[in-house]
């Protein structure tokens, strides 16, 4: 019985594998406004240089969602 419950547990991690490998840097092709709302009447906290590698982490309603892979090229706007 415990040889089973590896059997099936080394299947399911097998099946986890695509998932991990799905992740991927992207990058824009133009500057990126982070704002402090979801809208372009919010002001722009910091500006994203084109070309900044960025790591999609979740989409939804046809937006992506993503996190700065580093954060030495962000300027910070007062």
């Amino acid at each position: 019985m415990k040889n089973l419950f590896v059997k099936i547990a080394a299947v399911g991690l097998l099946m986890l594998a695509p998932a991990v490998a799905q992740a991927a840097e992207g990058y824009s092709t133009a500057n990126v406004n982070m704002r402090a709302g979801p809208s372009t009447r919010y002001p722009v906290n910091a500006t994203m240089f084109d070309r900044y590698p960025r790591m999609p982490f979740r989409r939804q309603l046809g937006y992506v969602d993503t996190k700065a892979a580093r954060f030495s090229p962000v300027h910070q706007h007062s």
